[in-house]
């Protein structure tokens, strides 16, 4: 449909010695985006054919070099497709325009995606910010992201969590702040959401046991005292997240685990006794349902 279109915008040219445009939709045909690109932009700066459907095309292959020249061609694909957006009269034209728009945007975001599962994250949220400025920029002014920030930050912060479990133990606190950032991000949109007070709630208190972990048995006295401090104080700053967690989902065995243990190590017996019973409870509930 969109080559019928293209190639019918371009028809006029064809009855000039004026065939930039012509030659331009050929090599895109054939995937050539580096000649295609020559051509169309000969025909937009240097020939002066400014219309709509030429503005179109070379939206199209610059869109086509963003994959493996420069992402930043994506940024004048989508200055053209809004060229194109904002010189036609035809309905048709506008609406492919703005699909266009949309799906490139769409490119953004997955890389994204890919970025974070590449364990990329900081190149990640570099790429999901840019997607959601262009978004708003080109595509819709008004549109609300909480949905997809809430998906985008937890996966996130659940990514910089993995992280910290494998990082020398010098770095980890630093990454279980970035961890806990990430999250913090969802709970303003949702402070109800239960993976971001989960993963908080996690995130601390597997940071201490952690420390507490890494003791050595040859360790002094002093260095007991000042580690079991230290995650005494992640176990507390984890608690009120895995509070709500377990207000959210009163079962999750996981929830419950972190709670007695985190009462265990306030030395607050009653509680401590709270969760270890609700605990073996609901373990036993789940050995007679299976």
């Amino acid at each position: 449909m969109l080559f019928l279109v293209l190639t019918t915008s371009v028809a006029s040219y064809a009855q000039s010695s004026n065939n930039h445009v012509i030659k331009a939709l050929d090599f895109y045909k054939a995937k050539d985006y580096k000649q295609a690109k020559i051509w169309i932009d000969s025909a937009l700066y240097s020939n002066q054919v400014n219309d709509d459907r030429t503005w179109m095309l070379r939206g199209l292959i610059y869109r086509g070099l963003s994959y493996d020249e420069n992402p930043n061609y994506r940024i004048t694909a989508l200055e053209s497709f809004n060229k194109s957006k904002t010189l036609t009269t035809n309905a048709g034209v506008q609406k492919q325009a703005n699909s266009a728009i949309y799906n490139t945007n769409i490119m953004t975001y997955n890389e994204s995606i890919q970025l974070l599962k590449a364990g990329k994250l900081n190149k990640s949220e570099s790429r999901y910010q840019v997607y959601k400025a262009q978004f708003l920029k080109y595509y819709d002014a008004t549109y609300n992201f909480d949905e997809t920030d809430i998906f985008y930050y937890n996966a996130l912060g659940s990514a910089w969590q993995t992280n910290n479990n494998y990082a020398a133990i010098e770095d980890q606190l630093k990454q279980l702040n970035t961890a806990v950032e990430k999250f913090e991000k969802t709970l303003a949109i949702d402070k109800d959401n239960y993976s971001a007070n989960y993963g908080i709630g996690s995130a601390y208190f597997n940071q201490g046991a952690s420390l507490i972990e890494s003791l050595k048995e040859t360790a002094d006295l002093q260095t007991i005292a000042t580690v079991q401090e230290v995650a005494l104080k992640l176990f507390k700053n984890g608690l009120p997240y895995l509070l709500k967690a377990h207000e959210l989902e009163p079962e999750n065995m996981e929830v419950i685990r972190g709670l007695r243990d985190i009462y265990r190590s306030m030395y607050d017996d009653e509680k401590f006794k709270h969760y270890s019973e609700l605990l073996e409870k609901l373990r036993n509930d789940s050995k007679s349902n299976n």
